[in-house]
């Protein structure tokens, strides 16, 4: 969605719809991920580049290893004091992570990311492959309301 169909946009969308919706629908297909062995440094490199502050982490075989935020960063260097340069990012990354199918509806999502307290979930197929990821904005931005959610 652009910003002018944002600004456009004067009525959310209706609960009907927004239920009927799919996450493949309004999922982001542009992911930004980077192997296991990358150093936290070059993570946040790509985090940069990429003009975004959650990653994913895998080998090119699109099969999910982990995520890891900009926060987990922020935290593992200074709270735990970990040299960014000589750290691979699989030894902060978040290994257990929810997924969701392209097939499910929006509001299974959103429950699943307010129960858990989530802002994320990566999109997989069959054996796990990634295929997308949406985001608490991007329900947002679809559905025309604001979601507050606290984690």
């Amino acid at each position: 969605m652009s910003i002018l169909d944002f600004i456009i946009r004067k009525k959310p969308v209706e609960v009907e719809d927004l239920v009927k919706t799919q996450v493949k629908d309004i999922m982001k297909t542009d992911i930004v991920y980077v192997p296991p062995e990358n150093s936290i440094s070059q993570a946040i490199k790509a985090m940069r580049d990429g003009n975004v502050n959650y990653l994913i982490i895998m080998e090119v075989n699109e099969i999910i290893d982990g995520v890891v935020t900009d926060g987990d960063i922020l935290y593992s260097i200074y709270k735990q004091k970990i040299n960014p340069e000589k750290t691979k990012i699989s030894e902060i990354m978040t290994k257990d992570i929810l997924t969701l199918g392209p097939g499910e509806n929006i509001d299974e999502a959103l429950e699943i990311m307010i129960k858990n307290k989530v802002r994320r979930l990566p999109i997989v197929e069959k054996e796990s492959h990634l295929v997308g990821l949406i985001s608490m904005t991007d329900i947002e931005n679809y559905a025309g309301y604001n979601i507050v959610m606290k984690i």
